[in-house]
């Protein structure tokens, strides 16, 4: 793998090089992508950038890899809608520019569309990650007047789609991503569009996600690949290794450069090619007015008997939004972390069980790590020059894929005519 430098000009999320031809195709997400040096200026102003958020914790699906542990079923905690605004209201108030709305499943709520136009009338840009079932033409055509953003789940192809999620979901949701595109969510304003694609990555379809990948890149949507994290439901069965985890992130890094000319000058993050910075400008609040470091960490606090202005100046807050000073090694002295902030705080604490130990998934933690003997958990060797990409790699598909660089390809076995620039 070639020397990752940083450029002298570069995209404001992750890092790709807007010298480089072709450098101005990454679509980042409004509300969502934030470079790293302006969340470090929200902290040091003692601000927030950007709140996690749930209302409500009952979803209809029931995701095999769902940290949350949401179903339809579940006795759910639902906010009210006054201590849901109330709970923006404080955010507010420490400065922030977004939310990002998650769940549950957000549409479920019962007050979601005065909650959502609360958030909207404050010009905070809310990103609703949402699994489609209940968006159409009308409810896309709404949360497009509002001025929202979309970060729709889409796992894969219909088998894998099916297989994690539920069966008819892979159906549902294209339905909805048309819906989406028809309401223009795809449309860019300067670098930024309102829709991005969230893919969830696990062993049924980590192939799959590739080709998510492709087709976002093709038509001005942001993609999100997330590792999912051995929390909730997600079982070690279905979780990536650690090497298989970055085969993945550098097959995506290569599709980047070598299909669509983006570069990236880090090759780890919380979420490939994207700087996620929770700890230090943001925080997660949950159903139950608890507040915690991130979505897929218990609450250490609550909007209950505490303000969230005192609780982000408060242990562990107080800690973590200074990671620097505290991570732990080889991150301390990564030539990268001021790019990748870290990554996955959760992964290192589940893995680890600290906040502050280097996320496990990162393909240079072997560089410095003495006893990993450059194996991962499994014993798959992970020395970046004998780690080939995913596509390189003995595996097996869930299900045929139509393969290929053009923009006809990855359209045709999605379903859809690819889209202009």
């Amino acid at each position: 793998m070639e020397p990752l430098t940083p450029p002298r000009e570069s995209c404001e999320t992750c890092g790709i090089d807007l010298s480089h031809n072709g450098g101005h195709l990454c679509s980042l997400l409004r509300g969502y992508s934030y470079s790293p040096e302006k969340i470090r200026a929200a902290r040091d102003a003692d601000r927030l950038l950007c709140l996690r958020m749930e209302t409500n914790e009952n979803c209809n699906l029931s995701c095999l890899y769902c940290y949350s542990n949401s179903h339809e079923n579940r006795h759910p905690h639902q906010m009210s809608f006054r201590g849901a605004c109330d709970a923006v209201d404080q955010a507010r108030e420490l400065g922030i520019e977004s939310m990002v709305y998650l769940g549950g499943e957000p549409l479920l709520y019962d007050h979601f569309w005065p909650f959502v136009e609360h958030v909207c009338r404050h010009d905070i840009a809310m990103v609703i990650f949402t699994n489609g079932m209940l968006i159409d033409a009308t409810v896309a055509q709404h949360l497009s007047h509002l001025g929202t953003s979309i970060m729709l789940k889409w796992d894969g192809m219909e088998h894998s789609q099916d297989l994690l999620t539920g069966s008819g979901t892979y159906a549902r949701i294209r339905a909805a991503l048309t819906s989406l595109l028809k309401a223009g969510f795809a449309v860019r304003e300067g670098q930024y569009t309102r829709l991005g694609l969230s893919a969830c990555a696990t062993k049924i379809n980590s192939v799959d996600v590739l080709d998510v990948w492709r087709f976002a890149r093709m038509n001005n949507i942001f993609p999100n690949v997330e590792i999912a994290t051995r929390i909730g439901r997600a079982s070690g069965a279905l979780t990536l290794t650690n090497g298989e985890s970055c085969r993945l992130i550098e097959t995506l890094r290569k599709i980047d450069a070598e299909e669509f000319g983006i570069k990236w000058f880090t090759a780890h993050s919380a979420i490939p090619a994207h700087s996620c910075g929770i700890f230090l400008a943001g925080a997660a609040v949950k159903a139950d007015r608890g507040v915690a470091l991130c979505p897929e960490m218990p609450a250490v606090a609550s909007l209950a008997d505490t303000r969230l202005s005192q609780i982000i100046q408060e242990s562990p807050f107080s800690a973590a939004r200074y990671l620097e000073s505290r991570i732990e090694k080889p991150c301390s002295s990564c030539e990268f972390f001021s790019l990748c902030l870290g990554g996955c705080r959760s992964k290192a604490l589940v893995r680890y069980g600290s906040i502050f130990s280097p996320d496990p998934n990162c393909i240079f933690l072997n560089r410095s790590t003495k006893d990993s003997q450059g194996k991962d958990e499994n014993g798959t060797d992970m020395h970046l020059e004998t780690l080939p990409s995913l596509e390189e790699a003995p595996h097996e598909r869930s299900v045929p894929l139509r393969r290929g660089n053009s923009r006809s390809s990855v359209g045709i076995a999605f379903g859809f005519a690819p889209r202009g620039k």
